[in-house]
């Protein structure tokens, strides 16, 4: 039987020949196929920061040329678009500068309490005395940062505690040479005479303050008040105690940051009856 197909006859060498062909050719279609792909993504890339036609660049032309550069070499775009941010070291040398412009810090403003009381003051006096000032106004108060000044001019030796008593040391030496050096407010006694549960003086300031207070501001109003207990003169942070007690109770409730008294207890009577603090 005879064939149009011609006869084609190969030697082993010549099969083997065709076999590494047809290998050599399956890998360059491979990878021209990978390489099609990375300039395909790198070409829409490109485009979407390029110009339109008709319109214009979001970007000036000089940046839109960087930036396809870089998409066509592979380069990260978005790092050119996005701002660089600030190094650590200029962030710090900002917050040093800030910090030395500002006139008032809060050990210097205890400071200045201090000196001019030229006598001993508990915290609760130095609290009352740190609301009146133009500094606490514009700052954020927090016990942390009431306390750490303490503490750091303690450290430091600007001021010397004796008792329940801060001193300048220069002030509690003068006194310490007049007699015995007091270790306690000696107005305690007569101012709290008469004293009032923290709860309700906590309401009464609260009443005076409907659109609310925060936690430091009702604090140094409940130690400057003539009638807090004693307790609280000693331990000004047992106000956040009375403040968590009030909002289980339902007579306070807190919005973010301010306390305000609940609806029903701007017209109802005192929470005197609810327990101490």
């Amino acid at each position: 039987m005879s064939s149009s197909q011609p006869h084609i006859l190969l030697t082993l060498e010549g099969v083997r020949a065709l076999e590494d062909r047809e290998r050599e050719l399956t890998r360059a279609i491979t990878e021209a196929t990978e390489e099609r792909e990375v300039v395909r993504r790198r070409l829409a890339a490109a485009r979407e920061f390029m110009p339109q036609e008709g319109t214009f660049s979001a970007i000036p032309m000089q940046p839109a040329l960087v930036v396809a550069e870089a998409a066509l070499t592979g380069g990260n775009v978005r790092a050119f678009l996005r701002p660089k941010p600030a190094s650590r070291r200029s962030r710090k040398s900002r917050r040093k500068k800030t910090t030395r412009g500002s006139a008032q810090t809060w050990p210097s403003t205890i400071l200045q309490i201090l000196k001019s009381a030229d006598k001993g003051l508990a915290h609760a006096g130095i609290m009352s005395e740190l609301m009146k000032t133009d500094f606490v106004k514009k700052v954020k108060w927090t016990d942390r940062r009431y306390y750490t000044a303490i503490a750091r001019l303690r450290k430091k030796g600007h001021v010397e505690q004796h008792g329940s008593l801060f001193y300048l040391p220069e002030v509690a030496a003068r006194l310490a040479k007049e007699g015995p050096l007091p270790t306690k407010d000696l107005m305690q006694p007569a101012r709290h005479s008469n004293r009032v549960a923290t709860p309700d003086i906590v309401r009464r300031i609260l009443l005076e303050h409907r659109e609310g207070l925060i936690g430091g501001d009702i604090m140094g109003r409940v130690c400057a008040a003539e009638d807090a207990p004693e307790s609280v003169q000693k331990f000004p942070h047992f106000v956040y105690t009375t403040l968590g007690n009030m909002i289980r109770r339902g007579d306070v409730i807190k919005d973010g940051r301010l306390y305000r008294l609940a609806p029903q207890q701007e017209d109802g009577p005192a929470t005197a009856a609810a327990g101490p603090s």
